[in-house]
């Protein structure tokens, strides 16, 4: 969709220890008609689609309820959609009843307003964005892998890392593993946590295959009293320049 500012660049420094600072500039505005032909053009790539998903922060100009907007109107055509946002437009995002959310420790916790130290508490945070119209949450944990709640069932995965190279893009391989697992259940948790571990084991964003040999440990019995790792689970401003992986 062509519009009249300039696209913005994103540079993510990568250390050797794999400390990455990220440094995103702000995107460009986008008017009415811009985000109507950004509607137009997605509701005309719908032919042989199974999966929306609605990725990233919102430019300038935009409703926060446009992922809202496009969930309903895409699954009244029989597609389902994921939505991995933060913030005020994944707030927003609940109104259209997306099928899956995939918030990171930090925007889960900004969405529920309270800090999440425990995987009980990320349970119980998931549990009440289900309540607020999301079908399923994919809760990226960090190092600690992934939780899993739909409907009254609540999985976690988790698979050792020798040594993280880089945690840009991570999240977004967690979504990518999970859709092409299914989008659903124990074998789209599992392929979600093994595209996100081989993610952090290689530099940039891309990586060319998934170690099939990757152990990833599955499990339905989950101590809510298990510490998390993660130390930015705690409830943050969303900040326009920058957004965790």
């Amino acid at each position: 969709v062509p519009v009249r500012g300039e696209i913005r660049s994103n540079i993510s420094l990568v250390e050797p220890d794999g400390t990455v600072t990220k440094v995103n500039e702000p995107g460009p505005e986008l008017d009415t008609q811009e985000t109507e032909a950004l509607v137009r053009a997605v509701l005309d790539h719908l032919t042989d689609v199974t999966w929306l998903a609605c990725c990233g922060s919102l430019p300038d100009g935009v409703p926060p309820d446009l992922y809202a907007r496009l969930t309903e109107a895409v699954r009244s055509r029989g597609v389902r959609v994921a939505v991995d946002t933060s913030g005020e437009p994944l707030r927003a995002s609940l109104a259209g009843r997306p099928d899956l959310v995939k918030p990171n420790t930090s925007e889960l916790a900004q969405l529920v307003g309270r800090p999440l130290r425990t995987f009980g508490d990320v349970i119980d945070a998931a549990l009440e964005v289900r309540k607020l119209g999301a079908d399923a949450v994919l809760a990226s944990l960090g190092a600690d892998g992934a939780l899993l709640v739909e409907a009254a069932t609540v999985r976690h995965a988790e698979a050792p890392v020798a040594r993280v190279v880089s945690a840009v893009g991570a999240g977004d391989a967690a979504l990518a593993g999970f859709l092409h697992g299914g989008g659903a259940g124990m074998a789209a948790l599992r392929t979600a946590v093994a595209w996100g571990t081989a993610a952090v084991q290689h530099e940039g964003t891309l990586f060319s295959a998934v170690d099939p040999d990757q152990p990833v440990l599955v499990s339905t019995d989950v101590d809510p009293n298990r510490p998390l790792r993660d130390a930015d689970a705690v409830p943050t401003r969303a900040e326009p320049v920058s957004r965790p992986a």
